[in-house]
């Protein structure tokens, strides 16, 4: 599947999931945040905290892209 857009999905689609439902509901600028700071969370729960490192500074610095902004 392509759960983890333009990243491997590895064995956290489901985290990836969550955090693009969360990014289409949006928001501004703390909800993209707080979609954000739970998707690290629900990957370091998954064992992989470089994972969870890499996929979060990605998500920050390129996620904007992709957030809902409701604009």
């Amino acid at each position: 599947g392509d759960m983890c857009t333009v990243a491997p999905d590895l064995d956290i689609g489901s985290c990836c999931g969550a955090h693009d439902a969360a990014y289409a509901i949006g928001g501004d600028r703390s909800d993209r945040r707080q979609a954000d700071r739970a998707f690290r969370i629900c990957i370091l729960q998954s064992g992989r905290p470089v994972v969870a490192q890499i996929y979060f500074v990605g998500v920050r610095l390129f996620g904007w892209l992709f957030f809902n902004w409701g604009v």
